[in-house]
């Protein structure tokens, strides 16, 4: 019984072990010639904590190079729109928008033309199980526009077929938000003004006025 335990235990930690060199470069390679090759994603999502407990849940859009947007249904209404360059947050119970820059941090990468994962930043760690394989992605530390935000993103892909599945990102106070991807589908045309933030506090005042 001893015995069975033992290589039980041995299999289990060697399936979830760092890849070695070569294969881990194997990966990397087909992660980023794979995500070059999308051109537009969309999908649901459903938004988990560190407990698995859903947190939050909606509908996400990505046209590369650049445009992003997200959705949420749930816990509240809060659409995020990535133009190229920034990010606006819009609450729309408080009705309040926020701006940010996404310049240095790996969200930035996966929205290029042609990805890179180590030009730009530094990789963190790669896993694979079965059915998986597992890139994390962390900020340089010589990067002068550090964002707290995204402090790491790990990236999942099934395995077979090769299939972008999860988001994982960790901020600076090590706060994971995993986000499943469902129904997703590849290179579909998107519209152009989902990626157009308009705010509707401006135009509220101009109602007013």
């Amino acid at each position: 019984m001893k015995i069975f335990f033992k290589i039980a235990l041995f299999a289990f930690v060697v399936s979830f072990a760092p890849l070695a060199n070569a294969k881990e470069s194997e990966y990397i390679k087909k992660a980023e010639e794979y995500l070059s090759s999308i051109k537009t994603i969309s999908a649901d999502f459903v938004q988990t904590g560190s407990g698995y407990d859903v947190t939050g849940k909606g509908r996400i859009f990505i046209s590369r190079p650049g445009l992003a947007r997200w959705e949420y249904e749930m816990p509240s209404n809060v659409l995020m729109i990535i133009n190229g360059k920034d990010l606006s947050y819009y609450d729309k119970e408080l009705d309040q928008v926020t701006y940010a820059g996404i310049s240095g941090t790996p969200l930035k990468t996966i929205l290029e033309e042609d990805i890179n994962f180590s030009e730009d930043f530094e990789i963190k760690d790669t896993k694979e199980d079965i059915s998986y394989f597992t890139i994390s992605l962390g900020q340089k530390k010589d990067n002068k526009e550090k964002n707290d935000f995204f402090e790491t993103l790990s990236l999942i892909f099934e395995k077979e077929p090769f299939e972008l599945k999860k988001l994982v990102r960790i901020d600076s106070n090590g706060t994971p938000v995993i986000i499943n991807l469902i129904n997703t589908e590849f290179n579909k045309e998107l519209a152009k003004d989902l990626f157009i933030f308009k705010n509707p506090r401006a135009f509220k005042g101009r109602r007013r006025n």
